[in-house]
């Protein structure tokens, strides 16, 4: 049976989540490749089952929420964390990551560690959220959810990378905001615990 791994350099890299996917990690650079705020949930979009609100209200904000990418880029690599998961966990990540295709890196990835996976995964950006990114980061209508930020800080932090992650600068202009998240109108906590 094949061993999988999810190369996570972003809120996939916080250790509650790798505790709900098993607790297996290892520390590891993804070559060839940069983290980047182009990816987003176009709030804009009345369709989608996930909104954001002002908070404390039913204010939809008119806007782009933006997310972590990664962006191929020769000259750059990225540090982060390979996740080590059974197959069975990629369907429910795939469901997590709805902005996202599931990318094998396997060979960019620099892993010496004997318990390497034979394939390796990360979540790239697809092509209509990295537009709607851009759409927003153009007009000026794109913001930063607070708590997703803080959840990368804490990721970072955990794993010893918050001085690398911090000389990543935030996308200029771009304000962080407090805001509610709901699905289908009802708050949700996309980082808490599943149910048991």
């Amino acid at each position: 049976m094949s061993r999988h791994g999810v190369f996570a350099y972003g809120s996939l890299a916080h250790p509650r989540t790798i505790r709900q996917l098993g607790g297996d990690y290892l520390v590891a650079d993804l070559v060839g490749w940069r983290r980047a705020w182009t990816v987003c949930t176009d709030n804009t979009d009345r369709s989608r089952a996930v909104a954001y609100f002002e908070p404390g209200t039913d204010t939809r904000i008119d806007g782009q929420v933006l997310f972590l990418n990664l962006v191929p880029d020769t000259a750059s690599t990225v540090r982060g964390v390979v996740l080590l998961v059974h197959a069975g966990a990629l369907a429910d990540l795939d469901a997590r990551e709805g902005n996202y295709d599931r990318v094998d890196v396997t060979s960019s990835v620099d892993l010496p560690d004997p318990r390497r996976p034979d394939v390796v995964w990360a979540y790239v950006g697809k092509d209509t959220a990295v537009r709607q990114a851009g759409r927003g980061l153009g007009r000026g209508s794109a913001v930063i959810w607070r708590p997703y930020l803080d959840r990368l800080r804490d990721a970072f932090a955990q794993h010893d990378l918050l001085e690398i992650f911090q000389r990543e600068p935030l996308p200029p202009d771009v304000p962080v905001v407090e805001l509610d998240r709901r699905v289908r109108g009802e708050p949700a906590d996309p980082y808490a615990d599943p149910p048991r």
